[in-house]
């Protein structure tokens, strides 16, 4: 992720989008980038599959347990 010239934010929002199925031109509408930069940021994070999946289950698993944890905490 180095060297990333472009918002995290909207390049996830690119994959995210390109994820339910919207083609490369309409992405890039969408989001204001070209169908070029789209594949590469494809192209970039296809390669770091694994690592970005263990972060989304690492993330969500802490924010269920704080929550969990800060339910119990505080209840009245």
């Amino acid at each position: 992720m180095a060297d990333l010239k472009s918002p995290i934010s909207k390049v996830a929002l690119a994959i995210k989008i390109r994820d339910e199925g919207m083609g490369l031109r309409a992405t890039g509408r969408i989001i204001g980038s070209l169908k070029n930069t789209i594949n590469a940021w494809e192209e970039r994070f296809a390669g770091q599959q694994e690592t970005l999946m263990l972060y989304g289950l690492c993330h969500q698993f802490l924010r269920r347990t704080f929550v969990c944890w800060f339910s119990e905490t505080w209840s009245f």
